[in-house]
């Protein structure tokens, strides 16, 4: 539900979100009761996913300790989806996107990401796509982003990552001088977003470990003060750390090849919450601000309870291709299907009898995975009434 509002731009999300939150909290019920109801309903006949995470590539050009994928980088054979097996795919989904997240690998390594991009665009009238880069060619990533901008009519977001300061984040990636490419990307992206509107939204995402503890609220200030970027925060995770509920046999093995990066101490996940909470200044009137904020509660009461936040719509509304088409409800499960076994078609794989047996194995899990809390408390009554309330 909130993607449509998150595919708009900026400044009328935003008029809209703040004319909604001056309502009584009686009246936003009565408003948003019929809205997920209605939301719900639709979810039973949607016969593919309306959120997709697509690897296009499992190269990169740096060496993080605390890379979720990391274990699954630079393989000696590519078998990466060409750019007429990804154009089957988007013409075989029965719904527009309203999100499009490209990742890998570092996605700019594919020289046909705008190609990619237009493809959605086309053949599936996508309305929005996210981008998280490593910055590291700075040059090469805003020739593509401009390219983009100028050939597609979707929106684009795209976050950069910092992991700390300049030794720190250089140290975390595995590459000198990363941290002054990354933050020249971010600079360089933040100039085109003044030219081209459809540039929705330039970020800063940081991974917090235990490596960057120590200076986050100087990463926060330098994120704030100098570049003047929306700064996004996930924890370090891994599958065997961070799911509960979940059999070994589909349980993937994603987790970070330094394992100590993971932040395993409750009171360490709660000291780390309070600090970019309380010295972040998330945009506490803003609904980017106020879901991020939302996100990292339910995210540490999922770490402390390991139960649900609420009903997860893996398998549902979102889906993940990965870079050989293999095919998984989310990306803390194994994948079930590949689409080149159905010749690319993505309704036929989401709809076979493997799908529905692992959506059966799903069903009682609980993670504390960002992109899939995110869509469920989007249809969540009680969190988004949680999300408007002014007092928050």
């Amino acid at each position: 539900m909130l993607d449509r509002l998150f595919s708009m731009k900026n400044s009328t999300r935003e008029m809209l979100f703040r004319a909604f939150t001056l309502l009584p909290r009686p009246v936003r019920a009565a408003i948003l009761r019929p809205i997920v109801r209605s939301a719900r309903d639709k979810l039973e006949r949607q016969s593919t996913p309306s959120r997709l995470i697509l690897y296009v590539t499992d190269r990169c050009n740096a060496s993080c300790g605390h890379c979720l994928y990391g274990r699954h980088l630079n393989p000696s054979e590519r078998g990466e989806l060409s750019l007429g097996e990804l154009e089957r795919l988007a013409g075989t989904l029965a719904v527009p996107l309203q999100s499009l997240v490209l990742t890998g690998g570092e996605p700019f390594l594919r020289e046909d990401v705008p190609a990619i991009c237009r493809t959605f665009d086309r053949a599936n009238q996508t309305r929005l796509v996210t981008i998280t880069t490593n910055g590291i060619r700075t040059g090469e990533i805003l020739s593509a982003v401009e390219g983009i901008l100028r050939t597609c009519r979707l929106r684009l977001n795209t976050h950069v990552s910092l992991d700390g300061m300049k030794n720190t984040h250089d140290r975390l990636r595995g590459f000198t001088g990363g941290f002054d490419k990354a933050v020249a990307t971010a600079r360089g992206l933040r100039e085109l977003q003044h030219r081209y509107p459809g540039l929705n939204a330039v970020s800063v995402l940081t991974c917090v470990c235990s490596q960057n503890l120590n200076e986050l609220a100087e990463l926060i200030g330098f994120v704030r003060d100098d570049l003047r970027l929306f700064h996004k925060f996930q924890f370090v995770r891994s599958s065997q750390a961070d799911v509960w509920g979940l059999g070994p046999a589909i349980l993937s093995d994603f987790s970070p090849p330094n394992p100590d990066c993971c932040i395993q101490d409750p009171a360490q996940r709660a000291l780390a919450f309070e600090l970019i909470r309380d010295s972040h200044r998330l945009g506490k009137e803003t609904l980017l601000g106020r879901r991020q904020a939302l996100l990292l509660e339910h995210a540490m009461r999922v770490a402390l309870k390991h139960e649900r936040a609420a009903e997860c719509l893996a398998g549902k509304v979102d889906g993940v291709v990965y870079t050989n088409g293999d095919v998984a409800v989310c990306e803390m499960t194994r994948p079930f299907t590949s689409l080149r076994k159905w010749e690319m078609d993505f309704g036929k794989a989401w709809s076979s009898a493997e799908a529905a047996s692992r959506r059966a194995q799903t069903r009682r899990c609980a993670c504390t995975h960002p992109c899939n809390l995110s869509t469920s408390l989007s249809y969540d009554l009680a969190a988004l009434l949680d999300l408007s309330d002014r007092t928050r």
